[in-house]
């Protein structure tokens, strides 16, 4: 096998370069430049479909198994927005006790320095008691506040209790939940 100018790798040659059909001599320096041109074009074009993809997903593509949930706190482990965003998928399913487990597995991963994140899963967790629990939500949600008390700021879980309470119908109307918080 013969090479133009002895080098596989240049036009004409046969290290992966198509040779020019023998009528149609092209000089190796404007096929060189052509190939350089469509190389920059697909480029181009290929981070421009992984921009989309990427602005997708962190846009407005949520996550719609659990699976892809799953990935997404794998991704983010000390991320609240993404443990609740899995909480509330559970709870889109009619899956309370499975939504409780992702609480308490959120609690375990998120690292024990990031106390808000933290404070942001015991609050959805509080709500989702109050709305959920059982045998009354007002009591679970209670037992459950007991349980966050020692582990967060408690000035910081009251205020979020009370909130959570007012926010509820039923906590707002008994006086008794409210003393019992505070």
């Amino acid at each position: 096998a013969q090479y133009q100018d002895g080098n596989p790798f240049e036009a004409g040659g046969q290290g992966g370069a198509e040779e020019a059909p023998s009528g149609e001599a092209e000089p190796a320096a404007v096929s060189r430049a052509a190939k350089r041109k469509a190389a920059k074009k697909r480029a181009k074009e290929r981070e421009a479909e992984m921009e989309a993809v990427e602005k997708a997903r962190v846009e407005g593509a949520a996550p719609k198994t659990e699976q892809e949930f799953r990935a997404l706190v794998l991704a983010s482990p000390n991320s609240s927005y993404a443990w609740i965003r899995f909480m509330a998928y559970y709870l889109s399913l009619a899956e309370v006790d499975r939504a409780r487990q992702a609480a308490r597995d959120a609690l375990e991963r998120i690292n024990f320095r990031e106390e808000k994140e933290k404070l942001n899963v015991w609050v959805a967790w509080l709500n989702l008691e109050l709305l959920h629990g059982q045998p009354s939500g007002e009591d679970a949600a209670l037992r459950l506040f007991r349980e966050a008390l020692p582990t967060c700021d408690p000035k910081k879980l009251h205020l979020a209790l009370l909130g959570a309470m007012e926010r509820n119908v039923e906590g707002a109307r008994d006086p008794v939940a409210r003393r019992q918080a505070v």
